[in-house]
């Protein structure tokens, strides 16, 4: 399910369409069940990246099956748009049984959202190209926690990542003082 040269990402709107789809699907209703996580979290928090799948952290697959994502869960689609139901069978299951347990209610939106504090971790084990830019956009949120969001990177990757977060907030501001953010 690689994206081929020329075809459209889906629209914010789409995406959450998709998200009601998967809710009616699963059964998925309250907290702890399941929590939009990836690209469509970072768009829900203000970031204009795009995404071209939705990105659904979950407790178990929510009744989807499809290819099998080498850290659990299924990749699929919905309504013709990717879906990854990401149910970790790895070192980071904590983590995200944590970070969907933690996920917050936003309006007009189906499912609850990752909140920024636990997508600076996801997104610093995931340590692709665009984590690393989507970890910059979250530490410089006006409203990101700091010190919660250290504490969760202490306790589910340890020590060593703290003093790398910290390093990414120092170039982060470095750069947003030069007006390259």
């Amino acid at each position: 399910m690689v994206k081929k040269r020329g075809e459209r990402l889906p629209s914010y709107d789409e995406l959450l369409a998709a998200v009601e789809r998967v809710r009616r699907h699963g059964g998925v209703g309250g907290q702890g069940v399941a929590a939009i996580a990836g690209g469509l979290a970072m768009q829900i928090w203000g970031s204009q990246r795009l995404t071209g799948d939705l990105d659904i952290a979950a407790n178990d697959p929510l009744g989807y099956h499809g290819e099998p994502l080498s850290f659990g869960g299924v990749r699929t689609l919905e309504g013709g748009i990717k879906l990854d139901v990401i149910v970790r069978d790895d070192e980071w299951s904590e983590l995200y049984v944590e970070a969907i347990d933690n996920a917050v209610e936003v309006d007009d939106v189906p499912l609850p959202v990752v909140t920024p504090e636990y997508l600076v971790a996801m997104k610093m084990v995931a340590g692709r190209g665009k984590d690393e830019e989507d970890v910059k956009y979250l530490v410089l949120m006006d409203d990101l926690n700091r010190e919660r969001t250290e504490a969760i990177v202490r306790r589910h990757l340890g020590a060593y990542a703290v003093r790398e977060l910290r390093a990414i907030i120092a170039e982060a501001e470095w750069r947003r003082s030069l007006g390259e953010e």
